[in-house]
């Protein structure tokens, strides 16, 4: 998704002043460098934590638990919102025209 997201910040970009393009550049090399240092320092402070190296398979379902949430809850809106759609439709005629209308 980032490199989507570059890609297309690059495209937009190439219209606007060169200076706005390296100011874009630094803010997307500072960020990944950011998000880089932070996940592996996470990595690193959480890898040495005891709990984690005696539980490490209870952390990973944890994590896979966590990713799997916004599916569940996604699916679950779908059908009430289904559910409501259907309770709402009385099971009456609709009237359709038999040509295009003016």
């Amino acid at each position: 998704m980032s490199l989507c997201l570059m890609t297309l910040g690059i495209q937009l970009m190439q219209r606007i002043h060169c200076a706005r393009m390296r100011r874009f550049g630094a803010y997307n090399v500072g960020g990944a460098l950011l998000w880089t240092v932070l996940f592996v320092g996470a990595g690193y402070f959480f890898g040495n934590l005891e709990f984690v190296q005696h539980n490490f398979t209870l952390v990973v379902l944890a994590i896979v638990a966590v990713s799997v949430l916004p599916i569940v809850f996604e699916v679950i809106s779908a059908q009430r919102e289904a559910k409501r759609d259907q309770s709402s439709f009385k099971g009456g005629v609709v009237d359709v025209p038999d040509g295009p209308t003016p």
